[in-house]
């Protein structure tokens, strides 16, 4: 009984370490991609115009945004995950509102959307644009 007792409590022990590695990879690796893409948007970021097209809720997580922009004819999309803001008029989320927007050249998809006053509403989400 002692020794299943034992056996067990080393199954638990090598869980829970497999448990925290795994996220302190998962951490690492989400830091690794934000630098990265901040590195690509100084490097080679280009501005346009953005339209924000909608804003949903995201449950527990807040409430996120769409916007999109044109780059050599190509629509892209991003939704990101913000804090509620509110423009002139009461427009939940600025929908139909245009704003600036960096994206990289080497790979479009890699953006970050300048909302003046209300950047702060991105938090850890600005890569760019920070208030």
């Amino acid at each position: 009984m002692k020794v299943m007792n034992q056996s067990r409590d080393k199954i638990d022990k090598y869980f829970i370490t497999f448990i925290w590695a795994s996220l302190a990879t998962i951490i690492i690796l989400g830091m690794f991609r934000g630098c990265h893409r901040r590195k690509l948007l100084r490097e080679d970021g280009v501005f346009t115009t953005g339209t924000i097209i909608a804003t949903e809720s995201m449950s527990e997580a807040g409430w996120g945004f769409t916007y999109e922009y044109i780059v050599n004819n190509k629509v892209y999309k991003r939704t990101i995950q913000s804090s509620v803001f509110i423009c002139e008029g009461r427009n939940f989320g600025c929908v139909g509102n245009t704003y600036r927007v960096i994206y990289s050249k080497s790979d479009p998809s890699v953006c970050d959307i300048d909302l003046g006053e209300h950047n702060e509403a991105k938090g850890l989400n600005a890569l760019y644009f920070k208030d």
